[in-house]
């Protein structure tokens, strides 16, 4: 398996232009404190949006998981809780909401969105979801499971190369209209080029001060389990490095087999001192660093670090070599 890129916080995701921010929610039920601390929620009126930090370069194929909490009331028509766009925002395919507990699975045929298959009341509480989507003239799929099995009759097969350009670029959740989806949570996402079923997606957030601290501020600037812009680690020097130790994968994490280790962060860069700086991975005492990952001068989320093997053994991972790692940042002139 090839992860592209998972996230659960909002250090994993870009807030897209004219859209607002999720509120985190930390509730008993929306998440699975095995994996993950916290989850995003679409539950106001506005549009609210979040994407994958990573694009994905308008590829053909892939399957998109998610795990999610839905309230069982309080839904509003015309709210789209997830969709996955081309490279020019085009949107390809959708889930769209058409009643107080209805919705829909649809694809945009080049001038509209047209359903697939039936509509279905939409399942109260926690559920997994892995949409594999093919885009080809013929042989395509887009396909919806739910809980590991097919879910409703949401599927199309054959010509699912429905206009120019159809592909696969910008993964969204959250909300394209001004109507609320109350208390949908989203936790353990991710993007992959083979199937996703059974995947869980953990969160190891930094423990304490790793091997490298010449940056200024500590661990305790970026262990927040939603952003907070006004705490950060800094430097006005180029090639500093600084480490964190993470948290290990709980007890229920540690008895899946490990397939990647992605690594996510937040920056910006200042007027003057570096211009950019690199993901940090420690494995065995072997330093590994990332491309520029390429901030702005304003806070975001960058593209992920993704090693789908052990870059230092060059083989799949062990739980023992993850809850071992370290990961921080390099400043670069």
């Amino acid at each position: 398996m090839t992860i592209l890129w998972a996230g659960t916080e909002r250090d994993a995701f870009i807030v897209p232009a004219g859209a607002a921010a999720p509120p985190t929610s930390t509730a008993g039920g929306t998440f699975d404190a095995n994996f993950s601390r916290a989850g995003l929620n679409q539950n106001t009126s506005n549009s609210v949006r979040f994407r994958a930090c990573t694009l994905f370069g308008d590829i053909l194929e892939a399957w998109v998981h998610f795990r999610t909490y839905f309230q069982d009331t309080n839904w509003a028509s015309g709210a789209t809780p997830w969709q996955v766009n081309n490279a020019a925002g085009t949107g390809l395919i959708r889930f769209q909401t058409t009643s107080l507990s209805q919705w829909q699975f649809q694809y945009w045929n080049g001038s509209a969105w047209t359903q697939i298959g039936s509509t279905q009341t939409r399942p109260a509480g926690t559920h997994t979801f892995d949409v594999h989507i093919l885009v080809a003239d013929s042989g395509g799929e887009f396909l919806v499971n739910m809980d590991g099995s097919p879910y409703a009759n949401w599927s199309l097969t054959g010509d699912t190369l429905r206009y120019t350009g159809a592909a696969i670029d910008q993964v969204v959740w959250g909300n394209y209209a001004t109507t609320g989806v109350t208390d949908f949570v989203v936790t353990e996402c991710a993007v992959a080029d083979v199937s996703t079923l059974g995947i869980r997606v953990a969160t190891l957030p930094p423990t304490g001060n790793g091997t490298y601290t010449a940056w200024t501020g500590t661990y305790a600037d970026v262990d927040e389990s939603d952003i907070d812009d006004a705490n950060f680690i800094s430097t006005t020097t180029a090639d500093q490095l600084e480490s964190f130790t993470l948290q290990d994968l709980s007890v229920t994490a540690a008895g899946y087999d490990p397939v990647a280790v992605c690594i996510s962060s937040r920056g910006r860069i200042g007027a003057t001192g570096p211009t950019n700086y690199q993901h940090l991975l420690i494995t065995d005492s072997t330093d590994f660093l990332s491309a520029n990952v390429d901030p702005t001068t304003t806070f975001n989320s960058v593209e992920q670090t993704v090693y789908n093997q052990n870059p230092d053994t060059m083989a799949d991972w062990t739980v023992s070599e993850i809850n071992a790692l370290e990961a921080g940042v390099k400043s670069i002139a």
